[in-house]
């Protein structure tokens, strides 16, 4: 997203001076226009830059870690839905979407997040607002992770509650900060935090217990985002509630379908009660049309998947490890954690011309850029490992990064 300072600079120009100002700040390249055609994979086919040409890529840049929507058990099973239950959902939950497939898949990934109840959406982004809209109310306050994805930050504006940025790094100024809104008169009851499991920017792994705990000891309620944690962490998949053995768990969780599951949509679950009130509470549940069926079939083929072999997250984890270790044994600065993002930091700011060349090159990596980030912050390319990325594919990487200048 664009700095505050930018955002201001640019809400203070006419709304046509405002398009063209944000239109003749971008470079020739943009990772906003790359187009692929489809099936995903570990290579695919892309529009090569400034042609009509088609080139194909190594491709690190997909969340979809597991590649399960390339078995032909999951493609099955999408057909069957097809053919017995059709396509469209046909309205929204709060009309005629809902059907016994939704209820059977809810109670499924609920219990897969240890708790009572869930709820789909079509996506991740509209789970969060769901759940910000649907809870959040005009007297409460909510503590956002400065991580936190762009969704919670919109939905923020939605509600007339307060909200307050904090990083969860430094745990000893969040707890200060809890202390001074509880000693100027806030009730813990009308608190409520939300942090993400893996960080999207980076792929580090928040410390969700200690999180957990401080949350605990003044009764907050919590909201733990585990979008790129479920399917990837875990020997079952269960996210960083399994990774960390937690004995307690979130108020809310929010994960999606749409990234290890390799499908679409997502859910919260929790509380019987939570859940209920958000279903019947949260407008962008009420009125957005509900998930597809073939989706509904493609996330429980996918969970059968995932429930029947442990090898299939034990391979994404092993590639994980190949690819990390790559960038270090050539003194390559990057994280080491076990979720499927791993960051490529670089001595320069220009990535989005490197990002250009590797994609020419034949290397489909992502960036943060400009205006999603201020470019000041433009300093690491975002890798995405598959499980199903081969040895040579993965050893390919360095090689072409040597090729185009990006390290040498």
């Amino acid at each position: 997203m664009l700095s505050a300072k930018e955002k201001l600079e640019l809400e203070s120009l006419p709304i046509r001076e405002r398009v063209a100002s944000l239109n003749s700040n971008r470079s020739n390249f943009s990772t906003l226009e790359r187009m692929g055609y489809a099936p995903t994979g570990p290579r695919q086919n892309y529009k090569a830059i400034a042609s009509d040409s088609r080139t194909e890529v190594l491709m690190f840049g997909s969340n979809n870690y597991l590649d399960l929507n390339s078995e032909s058990y999951v493609k099955e099973k999408v057909k069957e839905a097809i053919e017995t239950l059709g396509i469209g959902s046909g309205g929204s939950p709060g009309f005629s979407g809902y059907t016994s497939q939704h209820n059977d898949l809810e109670l499924r990934l609920a219990t897969k997040s240890n708790h009572e109840s869930a709820l789909l959406t079509p996506s991740g982004y509209v789970a969060n607002l769901c759940w910000v809209t649907g809870l959040v109310g005009k007297d409460d306050l909510l503590l956002v992770d400065k991580n936190s994805h762009a969704s919670v930050f919109d939905a923020c504006r939605m509600v007339s509650g307060r909200s307050s940025i904090f990083d969860p790094d430094n745990l000893d100024e969040l707890e200060e900060h809890i202390i001074r809104e509880l000693n100027n008169g806030m009730d813990s009851s009308r608190v409520m935090i939300t942090f993400e499991g893996v960080r999207s920017a980076d792929g580090s792994i928040a410390d969700v217990p200690a999180l957990m705990k401080l949350s605990q000891k003044y009764d907050i309620f919590t909201i733990l985002d585990d979008a790129h944690a479920f399917g990837v962490l875990g020997k079952y998949g269960g996210g960083t509630v399994e990774h960390f053995g937690l004995k307690s768990y979130p108020d809310v969780r929010m994960a999606t379908c749409s990234k290890a599951i390799g499908a679409q949509g997502a859910f919260l679950s929790g509380s019987k009660k939570t859940i209920d009130f958000i279903r019947r509470t949260a407008t962008p549940y009420l009125f957005t049309t509900a998930l597809s069926q073939p989706s509904i079939a493609a996330i429980n083929a996918a969970i059968d998947l995932i429930d029947q072999d442990t090898t299939i997250i034990q391979s994404l984890q092993k590639n994980i490890g190949l690819l990390t270790q790559q960038f270090e044994n050539q003194g390559l600065k990057t994280n080491r954690s076990a979720s499927g993002i791993i960051p490529l930091y670089l001595d320069t700011n220009d990535t989005t011309d490197i990002c250009a060349k590797l994609h020419n090159a034949g290397l489909f990596v992502n960036l943060m850029e400009y205006p999603i980030i201020p470019r000041s912050m433009q300093r690491y390319l975002r890798f995405s490992v598959m499980r199903t990325h081969s040895n040579l594919e993965i050893e390919r990487v360095s090689p072409i990064l040597k090729a185009v200048g990006a390290i040498t």
